[in-house]
């Protein structure tokens, strides 16, 4: 899972059960990656990414091909992208590019 932005002061901690549940890896990006970390620290594997692509070429080296990376960003986006459409359209982009770095 793809997690971060920039937080409107929200309490993180109601993500932790779901978190530890049924995700493998957390990948955390932008401002409030720390503030992410502190509240679901000890649920799963967390690791962090300076930018988007790079979050998304990290989640390709930690996934099997039965897994699914999903961008759930529960931020806003404005710390890194125009838009939250922006922060989809790009997310999109680095995954068809890591497709098109296969063939």
């Amino acid at each position: 899972m793809i997690l971060g932005g920039q937080g409107k002061g929200q309490d993180f901690r109601p993500l932790r059960d779901a978190i530890q549940k049924y995700v493998k890896n957390v990948i955390l990006i932008g401002e409030d990656a720390a503030i992410i970390e502190q509240a679901i620290q000890g649920t799963t594997i967390i690791q962090h990414a300076d930018t988007l692509k790079a979050a998304v070429e990290l989640a390709q080296t930690v996934t099997r091909v039965e897994d699914v990376v999903l961008l759930s960003p529960a931020c806003a986006s404005f710390d890194m992208f125009k838009s939250y459409n922006d922060r989809g359209h790009q997310f999109v982009a680095c995954v068809n590019a890591l497709n098109e770095n296969k063939n």
